[in-house]
């Protein structure tokens, strides 16, 4: 059985506990020098097929991670030490990937629904003072391949968005706040000129 390293971790919500880690990151075994990257989802697929083993070191020590699953069924990963579980997981560094701040929106109506937006924009965190302004079409594919991550402030908390089917199957983009999708996007101002 194979044993993967876990070195950092990606999180959907900084204060989230363990529900919110959403990937593991790591040293290859064929190449230390480059990093794996997999998805909760997966990695409990690997765990309880017994197909692979993950784990963190602590002084030098073996931490392995296991499988739980949560009141509402949902799995997530923990580390267990010595038959407790740890919060020890949550005490290694976060690896995110650039996030960007949505201020504006354009609609192609301005009292429509998610599915009307088309455009976002906001300040590009890459480029310095240079504003992104993207189809959403873009948007929705530099989420899913985990490109960047998109996000929106509303009372100094960061409200995450993802990509979901719309009423009329065609993808979209909306907040999601403790596992609820949120209308809060529709409230962001339409983007100058739109």
């Amino acid at each position: 059985m194979a044993e993967y390293k876990i070195t950092f971790i990606r999180l959907s919500n900084p204060k989230g506990g363990h529900s919110s880690i959403t990937h593991f990151y790591g040293p290859k075994l064929e190449d230390a020098e480059r990093m794996y990257v997999d998805n909760v989802p997966r990695i409990c697929e690997y765990i309880e097929a017994g197909r692979h083993r993950f784990y963190m070191e602590d002084r030098g020590l073996r931490i392995y991670v296991k499988v739980r699953a949560g009141a509402d069924g949902v799995k997530y990963l923990q580390a267990c030490a010595d038959g407790e579980w740890t919060n020890d997981l949550l005490d290694l560094p976060e690896r995110g990937m650039d996030k960007y701040q949505i201020h504006t929106t354009r609609r192609s109506q301005s009292n429509g629904s998610h599915e009307s937006i088309t455009h976002l924009a906001g300040p590009d965190v890459v480029k310095g003072k240079v504003d992104y302004y993207y189809p959403i079409e873009t948007i929705i594919s530099f989420i899913e391949t985990e490109k960047y991550v998109y996000y929106m402030e509303k009372s100094g908390e960061r409200l995450y968005v993802d990509v979901r089917a719309g009423a009329n199957g065609r993808k979209i983009i909306q907040t999601r706040v403790n596992g609820d999708w949120t209308d809060d996007l529709l409230s962001l101002p339409p983007c100058p000129g739109g």
